[in-house]
């Protein structure tokens, strides 16, 4: 259920990774548009004061690239060690004006993210990755986890959390380019196994059995199901690494597969599923994803920069 960190987690900067030479112990966090006792200066919060004054957890959480696809699956799974910014907020009495519709993150890189104030309590501080210290690419030495907010939301290096009006809201970079302004986590999965483009090799004769693994995710809601279809690819198959897979399949059925770790809220699943048929040739093996609380992948997706939310597929081929 856990990405290694030092190898496997997808990592991704918007510009260059900053320098803490203060190290942990020197790291400030400054809040800006709240008031405790008619006082709108307030101090910056340390580690020290967070240690000492909340209870630290453990939490699992997924995060989700915006820009992932089922030939570029951008997830990852790890154990986060922190406390919420609404305990932060709560702990130092403070509170906000009623025009405050924004919580505004800013990291030491520059970049800026925002989420509606009901979204608050989805945000974490962390500055632990898997029970080790964040490495300086993870955003060491306190970074934002946004659970069920694709990675654009998730501020690594960070040093302020602004909470702003309507009025003073900004689009982020992402939205500038053109991406959805939402950045909730949709419905997805994704196949690991076998790779798109690769080449395997046939099962055993007697054992023509093929196992297909991946991971899938919902965000906020749980996984409730995922379903695999497959078929033969037909064609020329001396050009079959240049085919696009579809989205569906040719009148193939859907198949239950077997979720072997079931994650919770804002934690992928694994699943498997065993499939017997003559394995030689060039295949597509598309896979979906059902949500306990009614959300679906959606079949007829296509590219809104809203994240992925079509029906994972890859091709291979077995010899």
């Amino acid at each position: 259920m856990i990405t290694s960190w030092r190898e496997l987690f997808f990592l991704s900067h918007s510009a260059f990774i900053p320098s803490f030479p203060e190290g942990l112990s020197g790291w400030k966090l400054y809040l800006q548009g709240v008031i405790r006792d008619n006082q709108s200066e307030i101090e910056p919060v340390t580690i020290q004061e967070i240690i000492s004054r909340l209870p630290v957890r453990q939490k699992q959480f997924t995060l989700l690239c915006i820009g992932a696809t089922d030939s570029w699956p951008a997830i990852g799974n790890a154990i986060w060690t922190g406390v919420t910014v609404l305990e932060m907020i709560h702990m130092r009495n403070l509170y906000w004006t009623v025009d405050c519709d924004y919580v505004e993150m800013r990291g030491r890189d520059g970049y800026i993210a925002s989420i509606p104030m009901d979204g608050l309590d989805n945000l974490w501080l962390v500055w632990k990755m898997n029970g080790q210290w964040l490495s300086p690419e993870h955003g060491f030495p306190v970074r934002i986890i946004a659970t069920s907010y694709y990675g654009t939301k998730n501020v690594k290096w960070i040093e302020k959390i602004k909470f702003i009006s309507r009025a003073q809201h900004h689009a982020d970079i992402f939205e500038i380019e053109g991406w959805s302004t939402d950045h909730k986590i949709r419905p997805a999965t994704f196949i690991y196994y076998p790779d798109q483009f690769s080449i395997i090799a046939r099962p055993a004769k007697g054992l023509n059995t093929l196992r297909i693994t991946g991971v899938a995710y919902c965000g906020k809601q749980e996984v409730d199901r995922v379903l695999v279809t497959y078929y033969r690819v037909h064609g020329n198959n001396r050009v079959w690494e240049t085919q696009h897979p579809g989205k569906s399949s040719e009148n193939g059925s859907w198949i239950a597969a077997e979720l072997v770790q079931r994650g919770t809220a804002d934690v992928w699943s694994l699943w498997k599923i065993d499939i017997s048929h003559d394995w030689k040739g060039v295949f597509q093996v598309s896979s979906k994803v059902q949500c306990i609380g009614g959300k679906a992948t959606n079949e007829t997706w296509t590219n809104d920069m809203g994240g992925w939310y079509g029906v994972s597929s890859t091709i291979f081929k077995v010899v």
